[in-house]
């Protein structure tokens, strides 16, 4: 019983709470406030503290449910981060080491040159080796994709050779190789005389033996320097020394040719000295095969096959690894890119000199490795090339996992939450159906017909309980043996009969003592529509009474029913207002000019040009009325009286475009200052059932500017227009605040288009407004 008065309470604050834009013009806050609050004060402090505290309880636990949810979406978001940045961690590695590797095998590669170079020139002395010979065994390993300096031969030449060589070596290359003209016997690294502990580059002295340059290609690498005794060099006698002791290639430090500048790169000397062979193959003398590598060609022809973006740096740390105060020493880098997105075009670039402890710590991604070669240590380092995006972790499945931990922990608590709103609702539920049966309600009656309809289904609803709980007492007492009771007569049909009827409440009906009424008709449409089709026929009207209810719900008229072609408002009822008859006037005015501005549009549409012939015809009387609901199957508004009759007659007997008003009407526009807008009709009117009435026609002028624009129905910049209405003089201060505002309100109309009445969106407005059920009795 008390979920019932709570519902109750709130059905009747919602019908209250949802009245119309007319009517919430003028609010009655005070009644308003008053009914909320007795409607609360119907539920017991139990009720409200229940749901509250289930509320809260329901609230909390969905909480959880998020916090769950984003703890767990956290830490898989956490977790797949991680995994997505160790796979491509391990991905970047996996691939630096094959690029490693890739130098191990360029590394091979040269050495294996330096040893075909040694076996082809092995048995130069008996095999009378010449220097074309020499020249095609350079282009042979051209041929093999290397890239070096040149290739040399540096065989061991004994003391008593020397001259020899000089005679027969010089010939040949002063008269053979550019460059070598000046060419002056074997030379080296002596003693300066002027700097004791310093050399300089001079003729060779006498030594045991020497090692100096004996087939050089490409000849120009070395044409000036031509047996060059390469022994007699302090930084290049100890990788000699070690390459014939241990018969395994040897390795110089770095350093840069002569013919380079820093930007070249820095260049190292392979000495290899064959291989050790049986003691009866063994020879006496011990030559080398030389190949002056440049680093930087040397990486390229590793990164030949590397499709990865990446950089990579080569390091020598041999003297590091005897002296922790030495850095290693940069030999060369180079990188792999592409200069565009679908990787068709490859780069392999040159880098810059850059410190070995730079790089570390420079990138989360970072690959280091170590290689022996030629007795040395080498360091590779590989990085990730600067700005490229190949090895960002794909951390998008995570994430969308994670979204979808978290939006799942969502939707458990909105399952949560509805399920036990669904418990604990059911006041709500009769709330929410109260609220649409008042909006339902509020469409179809005014606010004070509402009211009263709420107040009398409230009454009738607690005399229904009263009578059912009789009823069934007075059933209780006649229980037949076998238990079944008996069916029971309806005594509500038998009692007395009083004034309030079969609904045992008061008629809903209320009487206006003054009023105006219009009665507006389409000239001409019963003919016009005769030849078109039912929709043609519905966007006329569709459109003509979009455009009539907008212009009713601005000037606050209220909207009786279309009947046909026929438009019924009327002023003064339900809210009284003393500017009935002069917005009344107003209202058809805007109408008239509206519809005269529509049918042109229409016209030059789809409608055909016969169109724009349509006609208005409008007639108003002003008087009291009766209005009230008469309640039963699909109760209606409705008006009934006398007025309503001579406010059809006014339309019938009026004249197309035109807008004609009675006697009654007339006298309150005068009344009201506005005699100027009267123009009395010269021809009798003869209305039936009313004999011979004078009526007026009313015409409000607009200024000049709108005079002439709504010749042609158009303003300065192609929109249509409607006239601007003169201000109300009168005296009445809220009737001047009124005229004021529909000054304004007419004024915002100009500049809006006329194609939007074409059914979009104002004609689904048209039928689903308050008024559009409302039916109208002729008495």
């Amino acid at each position: 019983m008390e979920d019932k008065n709570f519902a109750n309470g709130i059905d009747l604050a919602e019908h209250q709470n949802t009245a119309t834009a007319e009517e919430s013009q003028v609010p009655d806050e005070e009644s308003e406030e008053m009914t909320n609050g007795d409607t609360v004060s119907q539920a017991t402090a139990h009720d409200l503290s229940k749901i509250k505290k289930h509320a809260t309880r329901t609230w909390k636990i969905a909480l959880l449910m998020v916090v769950m949810g984003a703890t767990a979406s956290g830490i898989f978001l956490y977790f797949g981060i991680s995994v997505a940045q160790n796979e491509q961690r391990e991905s970047f590695e996996r691939r630096a080491s094959d690029f490693s590797k890739e130098i191990d095998g360029a590394w091979d590669d040269y050495e294996a040159a330096a040893r075909s170079t040694h076996l082809e020139c092995r048995n130069w002395r008996t095999d009378n080796l010449t220097h074309q010979d020499f020249e095609a065994l350079y282009y042979y390993l051209l041929e093999g994709g290397l890239n070096f300096y040149s290739i040399n031969w540096v065989p061991n030449i004994t003391h008593a050779e020397r001259p020899l060589v000089e005679e027969k070596e010089g010939a040949y290359w002063k008269n053979n190789v550019e460059g070598a003209e000046n060419y002056a016997g074997f030379t080296g690294q002596e003693p300066d005389p002027d700097h004791p502990g310093e050399l300089i580059y001079a003729n060779r002295s006498e030594q045991d033996f020497y090692f100096p340059l004996y087939f050089v290609e490409p000849k120009s690498a070395a044409a000036s320097i031509i047996h060059y005794d390469l022994f007699s060099a302090p930084w290049e006698s100890p990788a000699i020394s070690q390459a014939l002791a241990t018969y395994q290639p040897a390795l110089t430090g770095r350093f840069v040719l002569a013919q380079h500048t820093p930007e070249d790169g820095y260049s190292t000397l392979l000495y290899h000295p064959g291989v050790k062979l049986p003691s009866h193959l063994e020879q006496d003398r011990h030559d080398l095969a030389l190949i002056i590598m440049t680093l930087n060609p040397f990486l390229q022809h590793a990164a030949r096959v590397q499709q990865e973006p990446m950089a990579v740096y080569l390091y020598d740390k041999t003297l590091a690894e005897m002296d922790e105060e030495v850095p290693f020493e940069f030999l060369g880098g180079v990188q792999v890119k592409y200069g565009n997105e679908d990787r068709s075009r490859r780069q392999v670039t040159n880098l810059m000199e850059t410190e070995y402890a730079t790089l570390q710590g420079s990138s989360d991604l970072y690959y280091e490795r170590d290689i022996h070669a030629g007795g040395r240590t080498w360091a590779i380092v590989v990085i990730p090339v600067e700005g490229d995006t190949s090895y960002q972790p794909d951390v998008i499945f995570p994430i969308l996992c994670g979204a979808m931990i978290f939006a799942a922990s969502l939707l458990l608590a909105w399952i949560w939450v509805m399920h036990n709103r669904s418990r604990t609702q059911q006041v709500m539920e009769i709330v929410d159906k109260a609220a649409v049966e008042s909006k339902i309600v509020s469409n179809l009656y005014p606010s004070a017909v509402r009211e009263d309809m709420i107040r009398q289904q409230k009454e009738s609803r607690e005399a229904a309980n009263k009578e059912k709980a009789t009823a069934k007492a007075f059933n209780d007492e006649f229980l037949l043996q076998d238990g079944k009771h008996f069916t029971m007569l309806d005594h509500s049909d038998h009692g007395d009969k009083t004034i309030e009827g079969i609904y045992k409440t008061k008629p809903i009906a209320h009487h206006y003592e003054a009023s105006t009424i219009m009665f507006a008709d389409l000239a001409g449409f019963t003919s016009w529509s005769s030849s078109r089709s039912p929709e043609d026929v519905f966007t006329l009207l569709e459109t003509l009474y979009g455009a009539f209810d907008e212009i009713a719900r601005r000037r606050r008229v209220f909207k009786v029913e279309t009947i046909g072609d026929c438009y019924v408002a009327v002023a003064g009822v339900p809210k009284p207002r003393e500017d009935h008859a002069v917005v009344m006037c107003r209202f058809a005015n805007d109408c008239l000019h509206k519809m005269q501005k529509l049918t042109k549009v229409l016209a030059e549409g789809s409608l055909g040009s016969d169109t724009s012939s349509l006609s208005f015809r409008v007639g108003l009387h002003s008087g009291p009325v009766t209005a009230g609901v008469l309640r039963g199957d699909k109760g209606r508004f409705q008006l009934f009286g006398d007025t309503m009759n001579t406010a059809s007659r006014m339309e019938s007997t009026g004249v197309k475009n035109k807008i004609q008003v009675s006697q009654e009407a007339a006298d309150i526009l005068v009344a009201k200052g506005y005699q100027k807008w009267l123009t009395p009709r010269e021809d009798p009117v003869h209305a039936k059932g009313k004999g011979t009435l004078q009526t007026y026609f009313v015409t409000i002028a607009s200024d000049s500017t709108a005079s002439a624009q709504s010749s042609n129905g158009l303003s300065g910049n192609g929109t249509f227009e409607l006239p601007l209405a003169p201000a109300i003089a009168s005296e009445d201060t809220n009737t001047n605040s009124i005229a004021q505002r529909e000054q304004g309100e007419v004024a915002s109309e100009i500049s809006r288009e006329c194609s939007t009445y074409q059914g979009e969106q104002r004609g689904a407005d048209v039928f689903e407004d308050e008024n559009s059920v409302i039916d109208i009795v002729y008495v």
